[in-house]
């Protein structure tokens, strides 16, 4: 069985080999700075590719070792590993040529932290391509999954790991990866079906998946948008993904049902004023539920509004009052920016209402 501490060596070996072609990388910019920029991009050009391959074939070398030897461990017989292929020179001039432009614009270390990461990822892919082909060229045919590293991933990255243990070494290769993606492609030999590494849990990413997709199957949305979906795991999940939204989706963008035609998209500094009166806040009077229902209870209150209207006490406000599902009244109130009926506000705060702050309500 292949385990966490089995991958953990593929991912520390894979990050090694990054360090050492990203100091490479970083050399290389005294030097840019130094030349105009026609010749900074030649010198790219003509370098670039050969550190690709370099550090490509390190890596690769490092992912046969591993496979070689992980595969001694669960199954009998002699495995010789070949090395998976670096990435046509091509692609990678492609990639230079894409991020030169700041070279242009008086700003190399631009190019060259753009370039650190499609480095990244071509040197990893060289990694990967060689645990596929292996795993296509071994007679016990393992099965894999897409594991990722460390604490936390982003969404994308969780969205093809949910998909679990596969079969078929062929699809491995039709898996998107992006820069600075520390994800493996991790063969198991065990035929149980159980699932042995520590903290990959498929089930519980599909079920967030899945989640995601219902969210916007109820808002009327395309379900099997990708784009769509990750967003919203990314407002359901924020704290799980390395990308969570600051501020959810579903508060600022009219794709997601934001109103923007009556308020504005709600600010970083507002939403954590909000989250005062969320589960944990300071404030007394608290929400119910997780910062993703705080955020849809929000929503639901202004385009589903009770009332709304200009308090008695300040003609420069305009409040939307409804009832939340726990039966308590809740108010959204901002500053008007652009007169119309009802005026476009800068949202500044909502909560459940107290006695204390009836007075702001008809």
């Amino acid at each position: 069985m292949t385990t966490r501490d089995q991958v953990d060596r593929l991912a520390t070996a894979q990050a090694k080999v990054y360090r050492m072609v990203k100091r490479r990388l970083d050399s290389l910019l005294p030097r840019l700075q130094s030349l105009p920029p026609d010749q900074a991009r030649d010198l790219l050009l003509a370098v670039i590719p050969v550190l690709v391959e370099e550090h490509g074939n390190l890596a690769a070398t490092a992912a046969a070792e591993w496979y070689e030897e992980t595969r001694a461990q669960q199954v009998t017989g002699t495995f010789r590993s070949r090395l998976g292929a670096n990435p046509p020179t091509n692609d990678i001039q492609r990639t230079v040529r894409r991020t030169a432009g700041h070279l242009f614009t008086g700003d190399p270390a631009a190019t060259i932290g753009a370039l650190a990461g499609a480095v990244q990822r071509y040197v990893a892919g060289t990694a990967r391509d060689t645990i596929r082909r292996n795993m296509l060229n071994d007679p016990t045919k393992p099965r894999w999954a897409v594991i990722p590293s460390g604490a936390k991933t982003c969404a994308f990255c969780e969205m093809l790991a949910s998909r679990g243990w596969q079969k078929g070494a062929a699809e491995a290769g039709a898996a998107g990866f992006h820069d600075h993606c520390d994800c493996q492609i991790v063969p198991e030999w065990d035929k149980s079906g159980r699932n042995h590494v520590e903290g990959y849990d498929p089930d519980q990413m599909y079920e967030r998946y899945s989640a995601a997709r219902a969210e916007l199957e109820a808002d009327g949305l395309d379900s099997g948008d990708t784009r769509l979906i990750l967003a919203r795991m990314r407002d359901m999940y924020p704290d799980r993904y390395t990308d969570g939204h600051a501020v959810p989706l579903i508060l600022r963008d009219p794709v997601h049902g934001w109103p923007d035609d009556r308020v504005l998209p709600v600010t970083p500094r507002t939403w954590e004023h909000i989250l005062e009166h969320g589960p944990g806040g300071s404030k007394e009077d608290q929400f119910n539920g997780t910062r993703y229902e705080i955020a849809k209870d929000i929503r639901r209150g202004i385009t589903e509004p009770q009332w709304q209207g200009t308090p008695e006490w300040r003609d420069d406000v305009y409040n939307y009052h409804w009832r939340l599902p726990d039966g308590r009244e809740a108010l959204a109130g901002g500053i008007a920016v652009k007169e119309g009926d009802p005026p476009v506000i800068r949202l500044l705060t909502a909560y459940p209402v107290s006695d204390r702050s009836r007075r702001m309500l008809p």
